[in-house]
């Protein structure tokens, strides 16, 4: 199950067929009962990457837990939620009863928990939209306990963890205090004007990108965002950020929200040197129209291209070998 999830997340979801994981997951059933604790919640997140169903699984966790509660870890609590999370559409009666179990055991032991796993299961938490199956509609007690803590030690969040904070926000109701969000977007103001080359572009990406879901979401204004798009613009005067395409996404995401021109007039230029050299610049192309960028000046390279392509086809099809030519 480690090497089928290793697969999915790593975007290789084609090396394993449905078949072959029901197989390895009805013969991993047969072992429940023989399984140590910690080897169980691993199966669960295994299980939950892979959308295999998981309530018998879920019930078997929850019967060692009645019977030693002692055996619930951090790890282990944290790993559950983020199963949880995954596969949040496809949760049974025992893996709902599973999570609010991994929560009360957080809201019981929270200083067994470090940073790093209370901003998880705070992203864990507000994914999973806990407060809808609460009739009251009240926020879990542990939401509140990881929100009220962070913002005492917003100087000891490292950028994961910020990630992790705003991924949270995303998913947060509109009723949820703003306040954590606030106070973290002005350290990172202060942190950029003062010293900006301790903060990762990779993270500038990504964190502008999430805002921009939020901001949308919330119809909320955000302050000296201007800070954040010029300090891209410089970094792309040496960093060929267009490079990675994973990021041409998130990059026009920005735009598209923000609209700084000159933010944009950048990524072209980028782009102009990414089309000419990457199978995939029709796609960057796409990108760019569905996000209602102008590519009027791309079409030339995009008229070569055909050009090439069409005197290829003539001369296959004048070529008296042609028939016995197999099309690459």
């Amino acid at each position: 199950m480690f090497f089928y999830r290793t697969f999915r997340k790593l975007g290789f979801p084609h090396l394993t067929s449905f078949e072959s994981l029901l197989t390895v997951q009805k013969r991993a059933e047969f072992f429940f009962p023989e399984y140590p604790f910690r080897h169980l919640v691993n199966l669960y997140f295994d299980f939950s990457v892979c959308f295999l169903q998981f309530n018998t699984l879920a019930a078997e966790i929850l019967k060692r837990i009645k019977e030693n509660n002692d055996n619930f870890t951090p790890f282990q609590v944290a790993l559950i939620l983020q199963g949880a999370t995954v596969n949040k559409f496809n949760l049974k009666n025992n893996d709902i009863v599973l999570v609010n179990r991994a929560l009360r055991h957080f809201e019981d032991h929270p200083t067994e928990f470090d940073l790093n796993q209370k901003c998880l299961i705070f992203q864990s938490v507000a994914s999973l939209d806990l407060f809808f199956m609460n009739q009251r509609n009240l926020f879990p007690l542990g939401l509140l306990m990881i929100n009220s803590e962070l913002m005492e030690k917003l100087h000891e969040l490292v950028e994961n963890n910020i990630i992790n904070i705003l991924k949270a926000f995303v998913h947060l109701p509109l009723k949820f205090s703003l306040d954590l969000l606030t106070a973290l977007h002005e350290l990172l103001c202060t942190t950029l004007e003062k010293n900006s080359n301790t903060i990762q572009t990779t993270f500038l990406i990504k964190y502008l990108d999430y805002y921009a879901m939020i901001a949308k979401k919330r119809k909320w204004e955000i302050k000296r965002i201007d800070l954040f798009t010029k300090e891209l613009v410089a970094r792309m005067e040496y960093e060929n950020i267009l490079n990675q395409p994973q990021y041409l996404g998130k990059v026009l995401r920005i735009y598209y929200h923000f609209k700084s021109e000159e933010f944009i007039n950048k990524v072209k230029e980028q782009l102009r040197t990414i089309i000419k050299t990457q199978e995939n610049c029709f796609l960057n192309l796409e990108f760019l129209a569905h996000y209602n960028v102008d590519i009027e000046e791309f079409l030339d390279e995009v008229s070569k291209f055909f050009n090439f392509f069409l005197i290829l086809v003539s001369f296959q099809s004048s070529c008296p070998f042609s028939h016995h030519m197999k099309p690459k």
